[in-house]
């Protein structure tokens, strides 16, 4: 799934839902999240990590079953770093891949000039 935002857009809704024999992740999102109403995610028989996604996307992960992989893991693809309020359930180990996450305060908030 790919999403449109620097916050991962949650687009992905699961509802029971069971992956597996999978060649290659069970579920890779880019700029993308699941959303807040999924529930029961199984991924069983990827030949890679259970699930790939952004830092920011890691609070969306659904409670399931992600074991029976290659890598019974969600590792941190794209956007490592954590810039927004973050709650992180423990559904499966993260693994990320850089030596260097950085979290910083609330993403700024934009506001649009008026013309005069």
């Amino acid at each position: 799934m790919i999403g449109s935002n620097t916050l991962p857009d949650p687009v992905l809704k699961v509802d029971h839902v069971v992956l597996q024999n999978l060649g290659g992740p069970g579920v890779h999102l880019t700029n993308a999240a699941f959303t807040t109403d999924s529930t029961s995610l199984q991924v069983h028989g990827a030949t890679g990590y259970a699930l790939e996604l952004s830092a920011m996307a890691l609070g969306s992960i659904p409670p399931g079953d992600y074991s029976g992989n290659l890598h019974d893991e969600a590792l941190v693809v794209d956007n490592v770093n954590i810039f927004d309020n973050l709650t992180i359930h423990k559904r499966l180990p993260i693994h990320f891949t850089t030596t260097k996450v950085s979290v910083v305060g609330l993403a700024p908030t934009f506001r649009s000039q008026l013309s005069r």
